[in-house]
């Protein structure tokens, strides 16, 4: 026997609260302390007895980096923290300049989540140019959604890629021999694919609209220029204004919940087990806000006005405007302060500008992480599904006559984001100018949410700020819940969703009547 080999291999006596690293190479050592730092900083907890056999597997393979570890033969637990263990070690040695090289990217290196994949784009000039165009976008890019809307965006160019080695003798490996007529059959092909299925029409005119602003911008970029990617790609390949199609209609007469739904979903809050994902539907449904920005809410998110009206203060991570001002209802901040009085007895040494009012239950023990939107998602719907069927009255036709029925509601458009819509169509029917309407759902321009004329009053938003008396609290309207609880989402008690112009047509209606003379 090899007493030395039997030495460096053999697992070490276990201890209560030591991890033996003995017999490892000095650099695997490193790694796993750089990994153990990394779980540490996060607020995952460690265990010895779990790390334990994940060491003597190592150890048992003699490797000179986890990078080579065979994870065949180990349990489910040891193999979920060794690939933890390996995207800490991998990270550790990317950068921007590195990975912008390779076809799969890994998105924490540009500050965002997941991975940007260009796999799908087969010729190599346009892989690289879509890169080089990824590369500048990105920085642009904010928020959860970001790693999402930029993939749209490749996965459009990549439609391309998949045009061109169709159509191709060469399957488009020359940039030089492509025209027009490459166009042409590209357009035909996304038509092709919505007529089939494959892709529905908003997707079609999306596709077609991304390529057009992609091809622009890499030209914009210099990206033709002699020496460059591109060079030589001829100025006809290229996408028109007249070649993206119309959007689609819109069939739905809204996103917004009608009162009937959520007169019942306001009845059943009850049913929430939990307290915290309770509150936090509560303040979606009260304060319009986007599930990440009522879920990422600081301790000390309460305030007053000049008035001594409460105050909700956020932010708004989509636009990157931080520290907004939203009037809340008196019911609304005591839900607030009963979620800051939980919060403080679960963490009472943290500082207040640290400590998150819906903190996560996961791996946060000093309560800085806050809670996940995703969770809040998953526990809504979850509750959503198990409420009783949700009637509405619906207009249908029986024997040639027009009749109201009491028919089931598609409890797959409760989402939490149909809150946000609800809140806004609540004020537009009590009448809120558009201008107030958009201080209070934070847009900068007022195309984004309300099919509402411009007030007749001429007010601007400086003029007439929102209130707490006038838009939060409108004068018309019903209260959904007893007057004892929090603050519930209110409308006119005549609001019968035909006739009601959805939200999302704003643009149409103040673009036409900003062209009249």
């Amino acid at each position: 026997m090899d007493e030395d080999a039997w030495r460096r291999t053999e697992p070490a006596v276990p201890e209560q609260g030591v991890i033996n690293l003995r017999g490892l190479s000095d650099h695997v050592v490193s790694e796993f302390l750089y990994a153990m730092q990394e779980c540490l900083a996060a607020g995952v907890k460690l265990h010895d007895y779990q790390l334990r056999p994940l060491c003597d597997a190592v150890r048992r393979q003699q490797l000179d980096s986890l990078g080579q570890l065979d994870s065949g033969d180990l349990s489910g637990s040891s193999r979920r923290w060794a690939t933890t263990f390996l995207k800490h070690v991998t990270h550790a040695w990317l950068s921007a300049e590195t990975e912008r090289k390779k076809d799969t990217w890994i998105g924490s290196v540009f500050g965002l989540k997941g991975r940007l994949h260009f796999e799908a784009i087969t010729q190599p000039w346009l892989r690289e140019a879509t890169k080089a165009w990824a590369l500048d976008d990105v920085p642009r890019r904010r928020g959860p959604t970001a790693t999402g809307t930029v993939q749209r965006q490749i996965n459009a160019v990549a439609r391309l890629s998949e045009s061109l080695r169709l159509n191709r003798s060469d399957s488009g490996a020359d940039l030089r021999l492509l025209t027009r007529e490459d166009i042409t059959l590209f357009l035909n092909r996304l038509r092709y694919l919505r007529e089939r299925g494959e892709i529905a029409a908003s997707r079609h005119c999306e596709d077609a609209r991304a390529c057009r602003r992609l091809l622009s911008r890499m030209r914009t970029l210099g990206l033709t220029q002699r020496g460059q990617i591109l060079h030589g790609l001829a100025d006809d390949f290229c996408l028109r204004e007249g070649d993206i199609p119309d959007d689609p209609e819109d069939t739905e007469a809204g996103r917004d919940l009608p009162l009937e739904v959520m007169r019942q979903i306001c009845a059943h809050l009850d049913m929430i087990a939990d307290t915290q994902n309770r509150t936090a539907i509560e303040l979606l449904i009260d304060t319009g806000r986007r599930p990440g920005e009522i879920a990422k809410l600081p301790w000390d998110c309460l305030d007053k006005d000049g008035d001594g009206q409460p105050v909700l203060i956020y932010d708004n991570h989509k636009a990157l405007r931080n520290g907004r001002r939203l009037p809340i209802s008196e019911n609304t901040a005591a839900l607030i302060v009963t979620q800051q009085q939980r919060t403080r007895a679960r963490f009472p040494h943290t500082p207040s500008k640290d400590l998150r009012l819906l903190p996560s239950v996961v791996t946060n023990p000093h309560g800085t992480k806050p809670m996940a939107h995703n969770t809040i998602g998953d526990q809504h719907r979850a509750w959503v599904t198990s409420l009783p069927e949700i009637l509405v009255p619906t207009m249908v036709e029986i024997h040639g006559e027009r009749v109201t029925k009491m028919l089931p509601f598609d409890k797959s458009k409760v989402v939490l984001y149909a809150y946000r819509h609800t809140y806004a169509q609540r004020h537009a029917d009590a009448g809120t100018p558009v201008d107030v309407l958009k201080v209070l759902m934070d847009h900068r321009r007022a195309r984004h949410y309300a099919a509402l004329l411009p007030d007749r009053s001429g007010a601007t938003a400086r003029s007439r700020r929102p209130r707490h008396d006038d838009a939060i609290r409108p004068a018309r309207q019903t209260r959904l819940a007893h007057s004892q609880g929090p603050a519930r989402l209110r409308a006119r008690a005549s609001g019968h969703r035909r006739g009601r112009r959805p939200l999302r047509r704003l643009h149409r209606t103040v673009e036409r009547r900003s062209r009249r003379p």
